[in-house]
């Protein structure tokens, strides 16, 4: 061991009882990542038309997700004619025990609040969406 030098040392590692060559783990390895970007870009062509497919035919004659549009009674749309899980009378998933959307509780500790306790779009010291480049409230 003396006499050689760190580099000339054949680069094998000792697992248990196995030799292990980490050349061919890597050839492997590479391998493997080829295999998987061919997978990949072959069947991309062929999940982007199943997607296109797919929104074409949850469309309604409205050009609306069927599933959405209040003029044909989607099924996300609840009696009053709201989103079913925004909607405060149905007690939606989205709404809290305060009778609030849970991102606009501060009960609740929703994410519309900002850390000085102002919703974050009408944060200044934030740089809240709501504020024109000139530093004036939108409409």
């Amino acid at each position: 061991m003396d006499s050689l030098s760190f580099n000339a040392m054949p680069a094998f590692e000792s697992v248990g009882s196995f030799q292990v060559d980490q050349a061919s783990i890597q050839e492997k390895k590479e391998r493997l990542k080829a295999k998987n970007r061919k997978y990949y870009f072959d069947n991309k062509e062929r999940l982007n038309a199943d997607q296109k497919r797919h929104q074409a035919e949850n469309k309604c004659p409205h050009d609306k997700c069927k599933s959405r549009c209040l003029e044909c009674g989607g099924n996300e749309i609840c009696q009053h004619k709201k989103m079913k899980q925004r909607c405060v009378d149905c007690r939606g998933s989205q709404v809290c025990k305060h009778n609030r959307r849970k991102d606009q509780c501060r009960e609740c500790g929703g994410n519309g609040f900002c850390q000085h306790n102002k919703r974050k779009a009408r944060c200044r010291e934030c740089g809240g969406n709501g504020f024109c480049q000139h530093n004036k409230r939108k409409l």
